[in-house]
């Protein structure tokens, strides 16, 4: 059994104000667009991947952030850029 430092919250919640709810509908938006929308996604199913990447970057830079994209190699595809390059073996 795994223990937890603190007490567990009991009861109901407070209303979430207008922020949480921006906030939940945003969220709501991302998870539907990569599960339903865009759906299975690897190196396998690249437009996918990308376009995943793409809603991910976007969804990130619209909150303010600065976010970078990290390459990384499969099977001699370097995946991670706009679209993706094949790397020499």
């Amino acid at each position: 059994m795994i223990r937890m430092p603190g007490k567990s919250f009991a009861g109901a919640l407070q209303p979430a104000d207008a922020p949480v709810k921006g906030l939940a509908e945003r969220l709501q938006a991302d998870v539907q667009m990569l599960a339903r929308d865009i759906g299975e996604r690897s190196v396998r199913r690249p437009k996918g991947l990308h376009a995943a990447a793409d809603r991910i970057e976007t969804s990130f830079a619209s909150s303010g952030l600065s976010p970078v994209r990290q390459t990384f190699d499969v099977e001699g595809v370097a995946w991670g850029l706009r679209g993706f390059s094949h790397t020499s073996a």
